[in-house]
C-alpha cells in the first residue's frame, strides 16, 4: 500500500464520518469539540489534496480527496438558508437551549459582575472616599438623600413615575437597560476587554450603592429598592456580557478554525442570546416603571419586595433550566389530545310508537 495513503487514511475516514453525520443531522448535530475537529480535518485534507496533485499521485486518490474536500468546503462556507422567524418556537425552545449550551460564558460574566460588586462594597464600606471612584457622579448623593427621608423603598421611583407616568418610565428604563446589554455584547469583539469593563463598572455601581445603605444600617431598604426588577434586569446584563465574552474568546482562541470562521460560529449563538434578553429587559422595565414605585399596601414592606424579586429569579431560573422541555411536554400533550379518537355519541333511543 502507498505509504502516503496508509499514513493519512485514518484522518480522511474521520472526515468522511463527520460529513455523514452532518448529512444526517446538520452541522448543529456536532458537538463543539467535533466542530473543531471537523475544521482541523478539512484543513489537513486540503493540504493532502494539494500534495497529491503536486506529486502526481494516483488520479483516483486525487479525485477521492477532491470530493472529500469539496463536500467539507461547501458545508463550511455555504450561505445559511434564511428561515422565517418563529418567535414562539425561539423563546419556548431555542433560547433556553442556547443559554445552557453557552452557560460557561454567562458564568464568567456573572463572576465578573458579582466579584466587582463585592470588591466595590468592601472598598466603600471601609473607606467612603472610594465612592467617587466606583459610583457614577450623583448616584451616591441621590441614595443618601433618599435614605435620610425614611420613606418606603417604592418612593425612590415614585417621584419620577408621577412626572412621567408608568408607561413612559418603563419605556425609558427598558431602552436604557437594553443599551447597557448591547454595549456589553458589542464590545466583546475587541478581545472581550470592553465587555469586562462594562460588567465590572456596572457591578461596582451596584456594590457601592449597597455599601451606602449598609453605612446607614439600611441594607435591606436599598436591596428592596432594587429587588422587584433587579433580578431579571441584572440577569439580562450578565447574559449579554456572556455573549460578548463568547465573541472575545473566538477572537483570542479560534482553535483549529480560521479566526473569521470561529467568530461567525460564536456570533450565531451570541446573537441568539441577545434576542433572548430583549424581552427580559422589557419585563424588567415594566416592573421598574409600574411595580417598583409602589410604596403602599403589600409593596410597602421591604420583605415582600425582596420575596417578589426572589420569585422572579426562581421563575427565570426554571425557564432557562427546563423551559424548553416543559413547553415541549405541554405541546405534545395538546397534540395527543387533538389526535385522540373521540367516544361516539350515543344514539338517541327510539320513541315508542303512538298507539293512541
Amino acid at each position: 500500500m502507498d505509504p502516503f495513503v496508509e499514513q493519512h487514511r485514518p484522518r480522511w475516514e474521520e472526515l468522511a464520518d463527520l460529513l455523514s453525520a452532518i448529512d444526517a443531522g446538520g452541522l448543529r448535530s456536532l458537538s463543539p469539540a467535533e466542530l473543531e475537529e471537523f475544521g482541523r480535518l478539512y484543513r489537513q485534507a486540503s493540504v493532502h489534496l494539494a500534495q497529491a496533485r503536486a506529486e502526481r499521485r494516483d488520479p483516483r486518490l486525487v479525485e477521492h480527496l477532491n470530493l472529500l474536500v469539496g463536500r467539507a468546503h461547501a458545508i463550511i462556507y455555504a450561505r445559511s438558508r434564511k428561515r422565517p422567524l418563529r418567535p414562539l418556537a425561539f423563546y419556548t425552545t431555542e433560547f433556553p437551549q442556547v443559554f445552557r449550551r453557552t452557560c460557561r460564558f454567562t458564568a464568567v460574566s456573572a463572576a465578573l459582575f458579582i466579584g466587582s460588586a463585592v470588591l466595590a462594597y468592601l472598598l466603600v464600606i471601609n473607606d467612603p472616599g472610594w465612592l467617587v471612584h466606583v459610583a457614577p457622579p450623583g448616584l451616591a448623593n441621590a441614595i443618601e438623600s433618599f435614605l435620610e427621608r425614611n420613606a418606603p423603598a417604592g418612593k425612590y421611583f415614585g417621584d419620577i413615575q408621577e412626572m412621567l407616568g408608568g408607561g413612559p418610565l418603563s419605556a425609558l428604563l427598558w431602552t436604557h437597560n437594553l443599551q447597557i446589554g448591547l454595549l456589553a455584547f458589542a464590545l466583546g469583539i475587541g478581545l472581550g476587554i470592553g465587555t469586562v469593563w462594562a460588567l465590572t463598572s456596572n457591578g461596582m455601581m451596584v456594590g457601592s450603592v449597597i455599601a451606602v445603605g449598609a453605612a446607614q444600617h439600611k441594607t435591606s431598604l436599598v436591596c428592596a429598592i432594587m429587588a422587584p426588577h433587579g433580578v431579571i434586569e441584572l440577569s439580562a446584563i450578565m447574559i449579554s456580557g456572556g455573549a460578548g465574552l463568547m465573541l472575545g474568546y473566538a477572537v483570542i482562541n479560534p482553535g483549529n478554525l480560521r479566526r473569521r470562521d470561529a467568530i461567525v460560529l460564536a456570533a450565531q449563538d451570541a446573537i441568539k442570546l441577545m434576542l433572548g434578553v430583549v424581552p427580559m429587559f422589557l419585563v424588567a422595565g415594566l416592573i421598574e416603571g409600574t411595580i417598583s414605585p409602589l410604596g403602599e399596601g403589600l409593596f410597602r414592606s421591604d420583605l415582600s419586595r425582596l420575596v417578589f424579586g426572589a420569585a422572579t429569579g426562581v421563575v427565570l431560573a426554571g425557564y432557562l433550566a427546563a423551559g424548553d422541555r416543559v413547553f415541549e411536554r405541554l405541546s405534545r400533550s395538546r397534540r395527543e389530545r387533538r389526535m385522540a379518537p373521540r367516544a361516539p355519541t350515543p344514539a338517541a333511543a327510539p320513541s315508542a310508537p303512538d298507539t293512541g
